[in-house]
């Protein structure tokens, strides 16, 4: 039995693991947004302002995530305030993975894991700093395995089975391939006792299928069932078709980045998992196994994927350390975390420009401030504005808005008919004011029908970090010339 002494002391960990969660990500809560970040809110600003999720306003990412970009947009929709957001969803992954750690392993074990989370899942190369879907999508589902092995330790009412499986079937509304706290659920309903397997599968089961029911049951009623699937599931596939060779090489890349952040507390995850497993229980290792097969499912290896894998690590690596003595747990803590923290420090000694240059590589979000600020002395609020073919982030930095729904590259590229709708937006009477030309126009559409549409109707105006800028040609009146 716990005593009060070391429940007080575990509960002061995880409120400590708290607000550790939100100072790690002070050295880069001013750094651009992820155009994920920008897309996201800028979806769901429009959604807020009447706008339907999945016609007007197209996103590939199902509802849960939109609903708390709405959540962010309700208090501020800015940068800071994404950042702030992002703080906050990191602050509940710290706690929730430390009370999954306690239930596995006791208070101390919750400490370590809930303070391995708040700083590993912070790390520059992981891009955890930034409200992602992964981030969103481990909070919530990581709350699902923390109710599920509470249960299981304590085999209180049913309702805590209920409350993981709506927590761990909410995971995939916030990202597709979040499935790793279903599967745990699943494994902790496997291994009651046959006196309440039924009751606790059925259980599990309400809750596991009610959000993604809600989900679908909402998307047949606003844009049908075949637009709703098309655009959190079907789209999915299409990118799927990377082949193997590319697949690989970039995932490769992708963990390699992330290495400095979370190799350590990756291997000390499955030295834990391994060690637990040997004295009777393999959900650690199983959790891990199902969180790492998520990473590997998206269609890209951006790097952030990787931060689906943090949770499941720290609770791991906790609940093996807590059968060690407390000097040599801490001491593998501290050398799980060195890199990290060395990271970070690294962060903190350089300048806000310099700190951008070494964390922010794509060309487009390192000129966006310039850009909007163009665009916000030369356009009026109620103009639109394109980013050709996609720069996301561009709308809520500009202050601007664009009627054309495909906002990044890969949907122009993969969609039928998203080339055709760009050359009939730039064509139309509500044509954008100006034109930030992130891509090619010939590359996007390589007829030439879209440079030459652009050459008649817009005429360059300025280039800025090496992006041309376009502006509406004046149209000439009848008679004139």
């Amino acid at each position: 039995m716990e005593g009060a002494h070391a429940r007080r002391v575990g509960l002061a960990g995880l409120a400590g693991a708290a607000a550790l969660a939100v100072v790690v990500r002070v050295p880069l809560f001013g750094v651009p947004l992820d155009p994920d970040e920008g897309g996201y809110a800028f979806v769901a600003h429009r959604w807020a302002g009447g706008a339907v999720l999945y016609a007007d306003a197209w996103v590939d990412r199902p509802q849960g995530l939109m609903l708390l970009f709405r959540a962010v947009d309700a208090v501020a929709y800015s940068p800071a305030g994404i950042r702030a957001a992002a703080m906050v969803v990191a602050a509940v992954l710290a706690v929730v993975t430390g009370t999954a750690a306690w239930a596995l392993a006791g208070p101390r074990a919750a400490t370590m894991a809930a303070v391995a989370c708040a700083v590993v899942a912070a790390g520059p190369w992981l891009q955890g700093y930034e409200l992602n879907g992964e981030l969103a999508a481990s909070a919530v589902g990581t709350t699902g395995v923390a109710l599920a092995l509470v249960w299981r330790a304590r085999r209180g009412s049913l309702a805590w089975l209920v409350a993981a499986g709506l927590a761990a079937g909410a995971e995939p509304l916030m990202k597709q391939s979040g499935l790793d706290a279903a599967v745990v659920v699943v494994a902790v309903v496997a291994g009651a006792g046959t006196g309440r397997r039924a009751r606790a599968g059925a259980a599990a089961a309400a809750g596991l299928v009610a959000p993604v029911a809600l989900a679908a049951a909402w998307g047949a009623a606003t844009v049908g069932l075949g637009a709703w699937w098309f655009a959190v599931a079907g789209f999915q596939r299409l990118q799927a078709g990377e082949g193997l060779g590319a697949r690989l090489a970039s995932t490769g890349l992708a963990a390699a980045t992330v290495a400095p952040d979370l190799a350590l507390l990756a291997a000390v995850g499955v030295w834990g998992a391994v060690r637990v497993g040997r004295r009777g229980d393999w959900l650690p290792a199983g959790w891990l196994g199902a969180a790492a097969v998520c990473v590997l499912a998206g269609p890209y290896g951006h790097p952030h994927y990787w931060v689906q894998l943090v949770a499941p690590a720290s609770v791991a690596a906790a609940a093996g350390l807590a059968a060690v003595k407390a000097r040599r747990a801490l001491a593998a803590l501290a050398a799980v975390l060195v890199l990290p923290v060395a990271s970070q420090l690294v962060l903190v000694s350089v300048g806000a420009a310099e700190r951008t240059r070494l964390v922010v590589h794509d060309p487009r979000l390192l000129a966006n401030p310039a850009v909007s600020a163009w665009l916000r002395a030369h356009t009026r609020p109620g103009q639109q504005v394109y980013a050709l073919a996609a720069s996301a982030d561009l709308y809520l930095h500009a202050g601007r808005s664009t009627d054309y729904r495909y906002l990044w590259l890969a949907m122009v590229d993969e969609i039928p008919g998203a080339v055709p709708a760009i050359r009939a937006y730039l064509a139309g009477p509500a044509a954008p004011a100006a034109v930030v030309e992130y891509q090619s126009p010939d590359a996007v559409d390589p007829s030439g029908r879209l440079a030459t549409l652009l050459a008649a109707r817009y005429r360059r105006v300025t280039t800025i970090d090496g992006f041309p800028v376009l502006t509406r040609a004046p149209t000439r009146r009848r008679g004139e010339g």
